[in-house]
């Protein structure tokens, strides 16, 4: 490959991986400003309120998944998968939770959301 065609690669390689960070910054804000049903307060003023140490990842699967990760008040190492719920709501949901690498069932994560909205 001479230099002209090396540089073009580069270029190219570039606009793409630019393009998919803006993809997936743009489905981290859809999530952040959607609320669970019955509540007004979004995703990203409550966590950003509940957690230090907050990280938003897009994770690209059969089907559009947010990562949150952050610590709560109590020092414990949070995890959250956020999915859309098409089935019935057509909303953004936690569907995966756990703290310090413990999975918390369906009724842990819907108390520990309610908690979360509901002070902060």
């Amino acid at each position: 490959m001479n230099k002209a065609g090396f540089i073009a690669l580069v270029v190219i390689a570039v606009f793409i991986l630019v393009g998919k960070q803006t993809y997936d910054n743009s489905k981290i804000d859809v999530v952040k400003n959607a609320s669970p049903v019955g509540y007004n307060n979004t995703y990203g003023r409550a966590f950003e309120k509940a957690f230090t140490n907050t990280k938003w990842k897009y994770i690209n699967a059969d089907y559009d998944v947010i990562e949150f990760n952050g610590r709560d008040r109590s020092g414990n190492d949070v995890v959250m998968q956020i999915a859309k719920d098409t089935t019935i709501t057509n909303t953004w949901v936690v569907f995966f939770a756990s703290t310090n690498n413990r999975s918390m069932g369906v009724f842990e994560i819907q108390s520990y959301i309610f908690e979360v909205f509901n002070n902060y």
